[in-house]
């Protein structure tokens, strides 16, 4: 299958739902309901798409903080380039208490999800898309 034949099948709202759930299904990071937890998306971008996709990933989390599902700090995104000299990028945001549930059940957030499907690609052994869930860790460092 093609890789745009597979962007195509990525922006259907089952294959996008697949693949966030299977990101963490191969995580081993199930979704925490008692905290706020923060995600650290990372989207690996077709060559052209980067105008189209940036337009794109400038929406979700306005809407996610409309619907009540992200704490009030704005997503910070970054941008790199692979080893293929290919882009992607990575958002950081927290997801209020069951907000990642929530999310993949509204219309509006999936509608626009949907959207963003198209502009990725798998890349170098690893998915288009990957959310990994994570939490902060104290750490005691020695003095310098």
């Amino acid at each position: 299958m093609s890789k745009s034949m597979q962007a195509r099948r990525l922006s259907t709202s089952r294959e996008w739902h697949r693949q966030v759930k299977g990101t963490l299904d191969n995580d081993k990071q199930p979704f925490r309901k008692e905290k706020p937890e923060v995600v650290i998306c990372t989207y690996r971008i077709n060559n052209g798409h980067e105008g189209a996709f940036l337009k794109q990933l400038a929406r979700p989390w306005p809407t996610l903080k409309r619907q009540g599902l992200v704490t009030g700090r704005a997503s910070v995104i970054y941008r790199g380039v692979d080893k293929t000299g290919k882009a992607f990028f990575v958002e950081i945001f927290t997801w209020k208490t069951s907000g990642a549930e929530k999310a993949h059940e509204d219309p509006a957030v999936m509608q626009i999800w949907e959207g963003m499907g198209v502009h990725m690609e798998e890349r170098l052994g690893r998915p288009a898309m990957k959310f990994p869930h994570v939490r902060a860790v104290r750490m005691r460092f020695a003095k310098v």
